[in-house]
């Protein structure tokens, strides 16, 4: 069901442009990675969250308007 994994896209695609603009100078290591990453996640303001998950209930309207088609992304 494309479209109403909104957390697991929405929060992946998130981390990942928080990631790009810390824009790292010099090589990290694999416990460093992993530990910039993890504190990336978790300073993802609750309400940004919140308003993926309300989202949802849109696209899963849109989608059964579209018979199960694609639906337009945001």
């Amino acid at each position: 069901f494309a479209g109403l994994e909104p957390l697991d896209f929405f929060f992946w695609h998130e981390v990942d442009r928080r990631m790009q603009l810390a824009r790292v100078t010099k090589r990290e290591t694999e416990d460093a990675y992993k530990r910039r990453l993890r504190e990336t996640a978790m300073k993802i303001p609750a309400a940004v969250i919140r308003k993926a998950m309300v989202n949802i209930k849109v696209r899963a309207r849109q989608l059964i308007q579209a018979k199960g088609r694609n639906i337009p992304r945001d």
